[in-house]
């Protein structure tokens, strides 16, 4: 089943041009839910997932939303720049400051070695007016996410209710075999999922 759902990939990825625009993006969307699919259960997650896809300029873009969690989970395609990407935002962020150090240590030890990053979805010129310094070229995803929510919980006009601290990311281009690119893309579906999962964690825990 993954061997196909690989092959299928390849071939609509390389059909998408030569075959049109609407039976392309077809082709695209359908492989690409496969191979996501694909690696949520390889990934062992005990959870259920809704799939829809939406379309950008650029982007065929499948989701998978999490039943437990309602966090979602995107692989796309960029058929402009010949890439794929996979991204969830961070559900929950409030709970930033309850997650345990450990856990924090070999999330980001995974990001680093795998070359998987934060992404800021937002940002606040006010906040970036009034602290300069932490804001001059500073590019590690530990420092920039906890910058963020720290500076962002203490601003008195934040919306706490719709605190936004953005997602992680991964992203491939076809010098990797698919092979390669499915292994890291369940990599990232595994641990993007645990991060969400804790932060939803907490959260159900404080309603009880």
């Amino acid at each position: 089943m993954l061997e196909e759902c690989l092959k299928n990939l390849c071939g609509a990825i390389n059909g998408y041009e030569a075959i049109g625009r609407l039976e392309g993006t077809e082709n695209v969307r359908v492989a690409l839910h496969g191979v996501l699919e694909q690696a949520l259960k390889s990934s062992r997650i005990k959870d259920d997932f809704e799939y829809f896809w939406h379309q950008g300029p650029q982007c065929i873009i499948v989701v998978g939303k999490s039943a437990k969690t309602s966090t979602a989970y995107e692989f796309f395609y960029d058929h402009w720049k010949n890439t794929l990407h996979f991204q969830s935002f961070i559900g929950n962020p409030y709970n930033l400051k309850n997650l345990q150090d450990g856990f924090l240590v070999d999330f980001f030890k995974v990001c680093e070695d795998n070359g998987f990053k934060y992404e800021e979805n937002s940002f606040s010129p006010s906040l970036e007016k009034r602290f300069p310094d932490l804001y001059k070229t500073f590019k590690g995803n530990i420092y920039r996410l906890m910058r963020n929510y720290f500076l962002r919980i203490t601003d008195e006009d934040a919306d706490l209710a719709n605190l936004d601290l953005g997602y992680f990311s991964a992203s491939w281009d076809f010098q990797k075999d698919v092979e390669t690119i499915f292994a890291e893309l369940s990599l990232a579906v595994k641990w993007f999922y645990k991060f969400n999962y804790h932060l939803w964690k907490i959260e159900d825990l404080k309603k009880r």
